[in-house]
């Protein structure tokens, strides 16, 4: 009920009621009102529209009629239509031809979908149904060439207003230095007005939508505007990015970005996935061809024991230790060890597929990165991380020094530390050799001590070093390599073209409801009308007699 003192004189007098309580998405613990109800609510108020079973005017005289009782229902019932029930089709057979029309105009039309196929003349008012099962209701539809060029004309009329109204889309995000030729005070302007831009663009493309999609009529306007509506609410955090720093490349989706620069890497792992996926697959035949040929069977013990490789390798030695005792049989024990030279294969062959995948994939992570962003905040990062083992190198390295501070005259290699170590080493051989007993011996065997404790440590910060100056070499010319960071053109395009498939989901979701529903409506007559009544009666009658003629030929009934 809407009540405002501040109406125009054709509203005064008059009371508005909306009764939208059959709209809704039902959940599990609450309900929810979906964009197109929203919407739906919005304009009918806006435009002061009467739907039946919605929305009425009432006038005071009305109202004062009924007491004034203000009871929603009263003046707008939207209680639904009763389902009907044909006794005669229930108990004759047939489906009523009225409702095969009713079918027809409110879900079939619209796709220009013939529900006809699905019958049979019977006479005037009734068809029988032409087909045996209910699921070929779906098949056919779902298959049907009509629905499909139906679809496929809403795909084309979406894309036709998205090529227009992308351009209005464009105008949130804010003037780029390369695209602004008004002067800056202009563009200070501009940009101050995006908040009011906003909402001009929703209603702009709004209204456009609708407009565009008003003809085809297999979504209605409130349909229409619920697909708009659910992408525009979907994509909030990329309007506010847009608005804010325009074609930011964060906003495209790693997807994205591989289709437009990096597919054939893409490919690559994809391959190396299969090639996987079959590596492993033939481990497992082996595994299973091993343990049949061994006959290997688990001890009742054990319970359920999973086949593994390590399983089948630990059988295969035990059977191969148990032959070599005696290596009589030869030509046994030279079938047990090609398996298990065959399954260590395939293991090494399913470990350098994921090596090789690994690495494919670290190269397609760092190129998304670059071309996204460049390198520049990504060398600072690695820079920062190689100073920092630089830093722990320089200290490991004092503890070196200091290790060795008192052989280090007789040391015959100190270049490195594996050269120090080796040293090392060779020098305590020699003095053990010659005077076993001196302190010159404790001094060395406590220096190789202290070596000994900090080598893990030193040879994986070695190893960061390593990997941390390759990485840093090799930046500048993967970014070459991709051909440079991504321009904002070419982001924009491609988050246009993100927000074209996102619009294009929703769309063809409106439109699965629609069909889903043209479906339930013929599988409800089918349901209803099928099999008469009097059908069912003639085949209990015909199982009750094969019963007892059964029951008579055992001799049960005279």
């Amino acid at each position: 009920m809407i009540f405002n003192k501040n109406k125009p004189e054709n509203l005064k007098g008059k009371v508005f009621f909306i009764n939208a309580d059959k709209e809704y998405l039902e959940g599990k613990k609450q309900n929810h009102l979906r964009p197109e109800d929203v919407e739906k609510i919005h304009y009918v108020f806006t435009n002061k529209i009467e739907e039946p079973k919605y929305s009425k005017l009432v006038s005071l005289e009305d109202i004062d009629k009924n007491e004034f009782t203000l009871n929603i229902r009263r003046y707008v019932d939207n209680t639904p239509a009763p389902e009907p029930h044909d006794v005669k089709a229930h108990l004759n057979g047939g489906v009523p031809v009225v409702e095969i029309n009713q079918v027809q105009t409110q879900y079939a039309d619209k796709f220009n979908f013939d529900t006809t196929q699905f019958f049979n003349e019977k006479d005037e008012a009734y068809k029988l149904f032409a087909i045996e099962e209910q699921a070929e209701i779906k098949t056919s539809i779902d298959n049907d060439q009509n629905i499909t060029a139906k679809r496929l004309e809403l795909g084309l009329l979406l894309a036709d207003w998205w090529d227009n109204a992308k351009d209005e889309f464009s105008t949130l995000a804010p003037i780029s230095d390369l695209d602004n030729s008004v002067v800056e005070e202009a563009t200070i302007g501009y940009l101050s007005l995006s908040n009011e831009k906003f909402p001009k663009v929703r209603k702009a493309l709004l209204t456009s939508m609708v407009e565009k999609f008003a003809a085809i009529g297999v979504l209605d306007n409130f349909q229409t505007a619920g697909v708009f509506v659910n992408w525009w609410d979907n994509i909030k955090y990329d309007l506010k990015t847009i608005m804010q720093n325009g074609w930011d490349a964060s906003l495209i989706p790693d997807e994205y970005l591989i289709e437009a620069y990096f597919q054939e890497l893409a490919n690559q792992i994809e391959e190396k996935e299969i090639e996987l996926a079959d590596a492993e697959n033939q481990l497992s035949e082996k595994v299973e061809n091993i343990l049949d040929f061994l006959e290997y069977e688990a001890d009742e013990e054990e319970g359920e024991v999973k086949l593994t490789p390590k399983l089948a390798k630990d059988q295969l030695k035990l059977e191969l230790d148990y032959l070599l005792e005696d290596n009589t049989d030869k030509e046994r024990i030279a079938s047990l060890q090609i398996e298990d030279a065959a399954i260590k294969s395939i293991e090494n062959n399913i470990k350098s597929i994921k090596a090789d995948t690994k690495e494919l994939k670290a190269e397609l992570e760092v190129k998304l990165l670059i071309k996204r962003f460049g390198v520049d905040d990504l060398k600072r990062e690695k820079q920062n991380l190689l100073n920092e083992v630089l830093k722990t190198e320089s200290i490991l390295n004092n503890q070196v020094e200091e290790f060795i501070q008192f052989i280090k005259a007789d040391l015959k290699n100190t270049t490195n530390f594996d050269n120090i170590k080796k040293s090392v080493d060779a020098l305590l051989k020699i003095v053990k050799k010659e005077n076993p007993s001196s302190l010159e011996v404790n001094a060395i065997t406590k220096a190789k001590d202290e070596l000994k404790k900090i080598t893990k440590e030193y040879n994986a910060n070695a190893k960061d070093k390593e990997l941390l100056q390759a990485y840093l070499g090799k930046l500048d010319a993967q970014l070459e390599e991709i051909g440079g960071v991504i321009t904002e053109q070419e982001a924009k395009d491609i988050i246009l073209k993100k927000h074209f498939d996102l619009i294009n989901t929703q769309l063809n979701r409106y439109v699965d409801n629609e069909q889903r529903a043209l479906v339930a409506a013929i599988e409800n007559l089918y349901s209803k009308y099928a099999i008469s009544a009097n059908a069912l009666e003639k085949s209990r009658n015909k199982i009750m007699d094969e019963l007892n003629q059964f029951l008579t030929d055992l001799k049960y009934l005279n």
